[in-house]
């Protein structure tokens, strides 16, 4: 009788230190894995915080809350880069160019290289339009379109591009050209094109 006790005993031990070291093998796992996501989060390495604005609906119903995101997409950099070295009054728009354009599917060097060639990047357009893509502008018309704001314009001119250009195949600037300024022989393109490449150099 003590012999079958001892050896219950000693069988229990074996599968209690088992299942001790099973939980300890998966807790290991789980604590190395937690570590890797902090080492490679991008935060991490720069240390870096900014503040932006999100804008949850559609111009003219703007609404705006400040949030702190890791410095984590390059375009972000790019693009406000790009808005810097030309002196740009867009500047610090560069998250909210690249979150439209990945709202409505458009290539994120698009809007900044159209504002390049239609305004200098804002700084050439009639007082407190925003319209610094040239948008709505027809024959005999000199203005275009009036915006509320910078980021007004920015999505308006998005959603008007992803509507009436990219759905409809029209989807690079040679292309776009044709219905956006038709009069024009090519340099409109060429130009859009320049600036998105120095927007990604």
């Amino acid at each position: 009788m003590s012999r079958i006790l001892s050896s219950s005993l000693i069988f229990f031990g074996w599968f209690l230190v088992s299942v001790l070291l099973i939980l300890a093998s998966f807790l290991l796992v789980l604590t190395k894995t937690f570590d890797k996501k902090i080492i490679d989060s991008p935060a991490k390495q720069t240390g870096e915080n900014i503040t932006y604005t999100t804008y949850l609906t559609s111009p003219p119903a703007l609404n705006t809350f400040s949030a702190n995101f890791e410095k984590n997409d390059a375009r972000t950099l790019l693009i406000e880069k790009f808005l810097k070295e030309n002196n740009s009054p867009m500047k610090g728009l560069g998250q909210f160019f690249v979150e439209t354009a990945d709202r409505f599917g458009l290539d994120w060097r698009l809007l900044p290289g159209i504002a390049k060639k239609e305004s200098n990047l804002g700084k050439v357009l009639p007082k407190r339009s925003f319209n610094a893509f040239g948008w709505a502008i027809y024959a005999g018309k000199d203005s275009g379109a009036v915006f509320s704001s910078w980021e007004s314009a920015v999505w308006e001119v998005a959603k008007g591009l992803k509507t009436d250009y990219i759905d409809k195949g029209l989807t690079t600037p040679d292309l776009i050209m044709r219905r956006y300024t038709p009069q024009s022989k090519g340099s409109w393109a060429q130009d859009v094109n320049a600036a998105m490449d120095d927007i990604d150099r």
